[in-house]
């Protein structure tokens, strides 16, 4: 690719994330996932770079500049896949910015991993970035229906003869990824992919196809929905919509397949999500601080919850809450005095309250979503409430986890967690006693836990 580099951060709304810009190179980068072969899945880093901060190297009457991009996989044993590759360019005398965008692919097993990504100026390597992330692979059936991850693209047309089995092909359609997750400019259009599995004969002959576009505070903007007709047991599905009037800021993508199976008539919904950002100068983003507290709160999602789902809320944080705050809590009776409880509870904990995203509340709530798929056991079902899951939901994710089953001194299964960023480093030790894979906490380092160095 060879366009303009519209490569904006959108300072008013604190969007910065992880792969945007953290060094001296403009990277980013985008994970999705895909369905592979019958114990693998698909995961493509897609990534995009700015070169003009590159140095140039010449040869003869040739002037071109290199960045090294290396994308080491580990999990809790250690590395499981590299791949590294050094892609060129040409140098270009003009005033533009120019960018290239690339794919990065590995065939994964479904499960927890960590994805680091370094990258470096081969011809100045003192010019270098290393960006990490954690990565949970997921598992696509074929025996029911599901959805690949979304691709937010710069464009998306049919591909050409030519254009076939190129890096950005994919089933007749050329789509050029937009790893920034950032539309840019007045007339800036949203276009995505993405890829539905295991449409079995079990399904009516036709299903819906379901888009919504949600703001930072889960208002709905956009829903619009599709009558598809079921050409086999896996298709595509493209999106596009114009967003020149949308105002700038950070939203959700939310793609629903609602399907009827055939033999009993049941009507059953799955559905992914993504998050995506707008920078419109026609439609500048909201000014917050004008915004009261009373408006914010109305705008929440908080507002939405029923008195089950508020009190599941508080049990959540129970974990982190002081005691001075619990308590309160429990006096309250009315649900408008729960919800605003919880509203401000979470207020006071938001990093960055000038932004329309609470980060310290998302980071919680996909700790909480995590805890209760891993975690799952008979004496705790819900999962979150286990020794394990009380762990994530107090220090968030570990840095590192080092896992051992049966061995030859007939030692419990145990799992030995590190966070090497909490009170300057600290363990907990978690051993499945009974053999039932409930994890209980026998052992840590950390203030104001269990110690039992034995």
């Amino acid at each position: 690719m060879n366009r303009r580099f519209l490569f904006y951060t959108i300072l008013s709304l604190g969007i910065l994330q992880t792969g945007m810009l953290a060094g001296g190179i403009p990277f980013s980068y985008d994970v999705v996932q895909f369905r592979g072969d019958s114990i693998s899945t698909v995961v493509e880093v897609h990534y995009m770079y700015a070169d003009h901060v590159l140095k140039t190297k010449r040869e003869g009457k040739t002037a071109i500049k290199e960045l090294s991009i290396e994308t080491m996989v580990s999990n809790s044993t250690g590395p499981v896949a590299t791949k590294s590759k050094i892609v060129e360019s040409q140098e270009i005398r003009d005033s533009l910015i120019h960018e290239y965008a690339g794919i990065i692919s590995f065939a994964l097993k479904p499960g927890q991993y960590s994805l680091q990504t370094t990258i470096s100026d081969v011809n100045n390597p003192a010019l270098r970035d290393v960006f990490s992330s954690t990565l949970v692979v997921k598992q696509f059936l074929s025996t029911s229906p599901q959805i690949s991850d979304i691709i937010l693209a710069s464009s998306i047309q049919s591909s050409t003869i030519a254009e076939r089995g190129t890096q950005f092909e994919r089933n007749g359609l050329l789509v050029s990824p937009m790893p920034s997750l950032e539309y840019v400019g007045t007339d800036a259009q949203l276009q995505t992919y993405c890829e539905l599995y295991g449409l079995n004969k079990s399904m009516t002959d036709s299903f819906d196809i379901r888009y919504f576009i949600y703001d930072h505070i889960k208002r709905e903007v956009v829903d619009m929905q599709y009558r598809r007709k079921r050409m086999g047991n896996s298709q595509t599905d493209v999106f596009k919509l114009p967003l020149d009037a949308v105002t700038s800021g950070m939203y959700y993508l939310r793609v629903e397949l609602s399907f009827v199976n055939a033999d009993n008539g049941v009507k059953d919904t799955i559905r992914t999500m993504k998050k995506f950002y707008i920078n419109n100068p026609s439609m500048p983003v909201e000014d917050l601080a004008a915004v009261s507290e009373d408006e914010k709160f109305e705008r929440s999602e908080f507002k939405t919850f029923t008195m089950e789902q508020i009190d599941k809320e508080f049990a959540f944080v129970q974990f982190i809450a002081s005691s001075v705050e619990l308590d309160p809590y429990k006096q309250l009776t009315t649900l408008a005095a729960k919800q605003r409880f919880m509203f401000r509870f979470w207020l006071m904990r938001d990093p960055q309250p000038m932004t329309p995203e609470n980060e310290k509340y998302e980071d919680f709530k996909k700790n909480v979503s995590f805890a209760r798929k891993n975690f799952k056991t008979i004496p705790f079902p819900e999962g979150w409430n286990s020794d394990r899951g009380r762990v994530i939901l107090k220090y968030g994710q570990p840095t590192q986890i080092d896992r051992r089953y049966f061995n030859s001194d007939r030692a419990h299964p145990h799992e030995i967690w590190h966070y090497n960023e909490v009170q300057g480093g600290v363990q907990f030790i978690f051993v499945d006693i009974k053999g039932v894979e409930n994890y209980i906490l026998v052992h840590s380092t950390a203030m104001n836990e269990i110690h039992n160095y034995n």
